[in-house]
């Protein structure tokens, strides 16, 4: 008996430290406020968080002054993060507010990692924090809003501050999703739309003049076009013209013998030759492909000629022999 009792008093505290451990391992629980994608430690402190369950393990600190639940994975996590760490004069810009603003961007860009990039006016400080660069802009120029909490520059200084990434050709997409009035760009994160106009687009050219890449931004905004739906039916429309091939009408509306009215991503009126785009969604859903399939057939019996072009056209080795048939079509009927 005198054995056991001894047993129990080594172990009683061995299991009350284990007990301790427990307790110790499970952060307490945070404020309802702070479960979000980051907030700062002066806002946790305010709302009585202490020091210690600020340093705790479920707690990442991606700046000096900034706490998220785990570490920033995806771009928007990450932006967010940082924005926490900005002020009225500072925004995200470059790429990576293009990519949050859903804007088109050409795959060798969408699928890199994304550099973080602040703007701010010329009297805002230079951000210090690691793996972010910052660029300055006259005040007049600067303009940011706030989206799902992430503070960036607007859509239109997003473009002009990624400008240097991009070639004319995707300068020119850019444009004409802001000019767009579709709902076809189902990306896009800006409500106004068309978010630009024509007749905005001298304006705008006067307004950023003596920037980096405003001649790549004046030939785009001279071949940039109204009614466009798709990115990829503009890189189709610019590469056709960029091969010696006449202007191709946009979303031209047909109607057929019998009635129905089919509206082709391009086409050459003239010649009785249209072109539609078939992005990779057309061949995943079965409802988009088959209705595909059967406005072709209808516009092939009505007498037209119809050539449903993909990404795999536009590829280099590919192109010439879509040209050399537009082009015999083309001027066949001259």
């Amino acid at each position: 008996m005198a054995e056991l009792s001894t047993a129990n008093a080594r172990t009683g505290p061995v299991l009350r430290m284990h007990a301790y451990l427990r307790r110790m391992s499970k952060p307490e629980p945070l404020p309802q406020a702070l479960l979000k994608a980051g907030f700062t430690v002066a806002e946790a402190k305010a709302r009585g968080v202490s020091a210690s369950r600020l340093r705790a393990s479920d707690l990442h600190a991606p700046y000096v002054g900034v706490r998220t639940i785990g570490v920033p994975s995806s771009l928007e996590e990450q932006a967010y993060a940082l924005s926490l760490c900005l002020d009225e004069r500072h925004a995200i810009s470059g790429l990576t507010a293009l990519r949050l603003w859903g804007m088109p961007l050409p795959s060798r860009l969408r699928e890199r990692e994304t550099p973080l990039e602040v703007l701010t006016d010329l009297s805002g400080s230079r951000v210090d924090r690691s793996g972010v660069t910052t660029r300055r802009i006259r005040r007049s120029r600067f303009r940011a809003v706030t989206l799902h909490g992430i503070r960036l520059v607007s859509p239109v200084l997003a473009m002009i501050t990624a400008i240097r990434h991009l070639d004319v050709e995707w300068t020119t997409v850019l444009l004409e999703a802001l000019l767009a009035e579709s709902s076809l760009y189902p990306s896009l994160r800006f409500a106004e739309r068309p978010h630009l106009v024509p007749f905005q687009l001298d304006g705008l050219l006067q307004h950023f003049s003596g920037m980096d890449g405003m001649t790549k931004l004046r030939a785009a905004a001279e071949q940039s076009r109204t009614r466009v739906e798709s990115p990829m039916e503009s890189v189709l429309r610019l590469r056709l013209i960029g091969a010696g091939l006449p202007e191709p009408a946009i979303q031209p509306e047909l109607v057929l013998p019998g009635g129905e009215r089919v509206r082709p991503d391009l086409g050459y009126r003239h010649a009785a030759a249209y072109l539609d785009y078939e992005g990779e969604h057309h061949a995943r859903d079965p409802e988009i492909f088959e209705r595909d399939l059967r406005r072709s057939r209808a516009m092939r019996e009505a007498g037209l000629e119809h050539i449903r072009v993909t990404r795999s056209d536009l590829h280099r080795q590919h192109f010439p022999r879509l040209v050399a048939n537009l082009r015999s079509l083309i001027f066949r009927r001259m």
